[in-house]
């Protein structure tokens, strides 16, 4: 990262509203956060020559993957804003929204492209939020699925109990900072839970989804997208916002990750 430190800064930023299982097709939700991002930079659509996503899919089970209702895909998003001919670079990265950001800094510091949309559109209808539906399990999902091992909430449970286990914690923990968490919420207008705050006794009191995490230890699923756009140093010194320049970026990973089951990492 050190040849690109300080070369590429996030100009814009923009947020679709937030529905919990919204009718509206999730490409709706997706040109709100990329026109907003367009215009809080100071650009117009025209302006942009370099999109980047992350279209998998949030959730499981019910999650369908059709363009435009349940994923927004670069050529769905170039045809919502007028440019399929003017885009000079793309691209569309499996896992997490860091490396969609990264490869875009890298896009612009290097002059692949000026100004780069990147979004990441999530839509989760109503249904089980993981359901593993199969009569029968094979390979590792024999030892996961009959217990009901199959979401991430009762992946993260056991490491959460080994840690409680090892330093002697206790739900009451938990709850002072999950409480905190809904607390700094209030700060950020656009947030779902902005105007609901929440008490530890409700915490306490709270469904055990997978013990010890209970439903307000998991994320709520929700209907939305956020966008920024990047550019590169130079021109963001001459835009609308102060510039957040992007000095490095780091992660990590292990060879067994794709289920976040492996003990000795996870713990």
């Amino acid at each position: 990262m050190d040849e690109f430190s300080g070369r590429a800064a996030i100009v814009g930023l923009g947020y679709s509203k937030l529905e919990r299982r919204s009718p509206r097709p999730l490409a709706h939700f997706a040109r709100e956060a990329a026109e907003a991002a367009v215009a809080d930079a100071g650009l117009t659509v025209d302006d942009i020559d370099g999109l980047g996503t992350i279209p998998n899919i949030a959730a499981y089970g019910n999650t369908g993957d059709l363009e435009g209702i349940d994923i927004v895909t670069v050529p769905n998003m170039a045809r919502m804003l007028g440019r399929e001919r003017g885009i000079r670079w793309h691209v569309q990265t499996p896992g997490l929204c860091p490396d969609t950001i990264m490869t875009a800094a890298a896009a612009v510091a290097s002059g692949a492209c000026t100004y780069a949309l990147v979004w990441r559109a999530v839509n989760v209808p109503k249904g089980r939020y993981s359901d593993f539906s199969r009569a029968k399990a094979y390979g590792d999902d024999q030892f996961r699925a009959p217990y009901g091992f199959t979401m991430p909430a009762a992946w993260q449970s056991v490491a959460l109990r080994k840690y409680m286990h090892d330093h002697g914690s206790t739900r009451e923990d938990m709850a002072a900072f999950v409480v905190q968490n809904r607390e700094n919420t209030q700060l950020n207008p656009k947030a779902y839970w902005h105007g609901t705050p929440l008490t530890a006794q409700d915490y306490l009191d709270a469904p055990m989804v997978a013990d010890p995490f209970c439903l307000y230890d998991c994320d709520i699923p929700v209907d939305g997208c956020v966008a920024v756009v990047l550019a590169d140093a130079e021109r963001a010194r001459s835009l609308r916002n102060p510039p957040a320049y992007i000095t490095g970026h780091a992660q990590t990973t292990w060879p067994t990750r794709g289920g976040f089951t492996d003990s000795e990492h996870m713990w």
